[in-house]
């Protein structure tokens, strides 16, 4: 079943593959979550919620016997309109490969946004927690020096440590910060993921922008 309802749409199969190429390629640079948690899908459109693996005690049916209620957690659907230019689609039919999708790359980054920010800050309109929340690590404060930053990222994996979660470990920061980091290190950019690979003990770690 087609849920996009294409068959609705004036649009032509090459210039879907287009706006599916192009939606693709942005969506694999803007989800930052997805490069530092486990991700199991997709599970389809059935799928409907995920078990939590607990049970919440409610009051008993009859005498004599005890009710319990499973903990699931309902899926969210997340949609972001944009529209296309019908110049661009016809350009698709005459052969071009590079048509513009200004609106679709826009859509697409504020999908990517509202995952990031789910992931990592929870979604309480929809019952979610974000790592941020779920945590039981205190957190750890981050000195507005920008070259100390080694020393906390150093903190943290160490913390990690003592707890018994082994690495390799992954580091998100804000594309604000990380543009602060790369401005005020002495070696730029090549110094600064140098350190985060070091500080995170494996060279695979990177920096997620979200």
């Amino acid at each position: 079943m087609d849920h996009l309802y294409r068959d609705l749409a004036p649009i032509s199969d090459s210039a879907w593959g287009q706006i599916e190429s192009e939606a693709k390629s942005r969506l694999v640079t803007h989800l930052a979550a997805r490069k530092l948690v486990d991700l199991k899908g997709p599970r389809g459109w059935n799928h409907s919620s995920t078990d939590l693996g607990r049970v919440d005690e409610v009051e008993s049916p009859a005498e004599g016997v005890r009710g319990a209620r499973r903990r699931v957690l309902p899926l969210v659907e997340l949609r972001a309109d944009f529209s296309v230019s019908r110049e661009e689609l016809d350009d698709a039919d005459r052969g071009a490969d590079n048509i513009e999708l200004p609106e679709l790359d826009e859509a697409v980054r504020q999908i990517a946004l509202a995952e990031n920010t789910t992931v990592f800050h929870g979604y309480m309109a929809a019952g979610m927690l974000g790592l941020t929340e779920a945590s039981s690590h205190s957190p750890i404060a981050i000195e507005a020096d920008m070259e100390q930053y080694p020393k906390v990222v150093a903190q943290a994996t160490d913390a990690l440590r003592r707890a018994g979660v082994g690495g390799p470990y992954g580091l998100a920061i804000d594309p604000e910060t990380y543009t602060v980091i790369v401005e005020t290190t002495e070696h730029s950019t090549t110094y600064a993921r140098s350190w985060t690979a070091q500080s995170c003990g494996h060279p695979a770690s990177r920096a997620a922008l979200c």
